[in-house]
């Protein structure tokens, strides 16, 4: 005789398994980027750090605030993560990222 408990609620489980459609990622909004103007003739950053500065900016909200990884900056700049750290060691120094 196997009693059941009665706190403990009886379900089924589906016939049909769920199903899960592949969506298509959203193309690119991105049109304009905001950026310090000073950074464009600050002699201490090279073409590389105002390159990845004005993609980093592109990710930011209205507030400059962002979450986007290194990776996916890599990724846009065609470089390694390795050297996207390096310019934003570079960014954070100068003072335009912290």
């Amino acid at each position: 005789m196997s009693a059941v408990p009665d706190n403990i609620v009886q379900f089924k489980l589906p016939a049909k398994k769920p199903r899960i459609y592949l969506k298509e990622a959203m193309p690119d909004q991105r049109k304009i980027s905001v950026m310090p103007i000073k950074a464009l003739t600050d002699p201490t950053l090279t073409d590389g750090s105002i390159r990845t500065l004005g993609v980093l900016c592109s990710y930011c909200n209205r507030a400059g605030i962002t979450w986007v990884s290194q990776a996916r900056l890599a990724k846009d700049l065609n470089i390694s993560r390795q050297a996207i750290t390096n310019q934003i060691m570079r960014l954070r120094a100068a003072g335009y990222v912290e």
